[in-house]
């Protein structure tokens, strides 16, 4: 992995505009009543075995979690764009992996569920 934090007046805007598109992103995940995928649509993401539908079910059996892993996300999100108006490079990649802890762990849940823990 190469961290390469924002440096100039344009990285940071370039940032902020992904970190806005990913609160947008959690926004509606929090909404709830939004499916995983159309219906017949096909996965296409190594390691995702399942389908969308077998996906939405394991998350219409367990929401609270699934938006509490969103809320995660947009808290997380809210946070960037907090480091990313302060330029504080530090903080914007500490709260990145958190990020990345979020998503990873919402996927083990729903979309990758039955695949063992890697031994790193």
């Amino acid at each position: 992995m190469v961290e390469k934090p924002p440096h100039t007046d344009e990285e940071w805007a370039v940032a902020k505009q992904q970190a806005a598109r990913l609160l947008s992103a959690a926004e509606r995940l929090t909404e709830g009543g939004r499916r995983v995928a159309v219906k017949d649509s096909k996965f296409e993401i190594p390691g995702v075995k399942k389908s969308p539908e077998e996906i939405q079910q394991l998350i219409d059996a367990k929401p609270e979690i699934y938006f509490r892993y969103a809320q995660q996300l947009q808290a997380a999100t809210e946070e960037t764009l907090a480091a990313i108006d302060a330029k504080n490079a530090t903080a914007l990649l500490e709260i990145g992996g958190r990020i990345d802890d979020v998503c990873e762990q919402c996927h083990k849940t729903f979309w990758y569920p039955d695949q063992p823990e890697s031994k790193q």
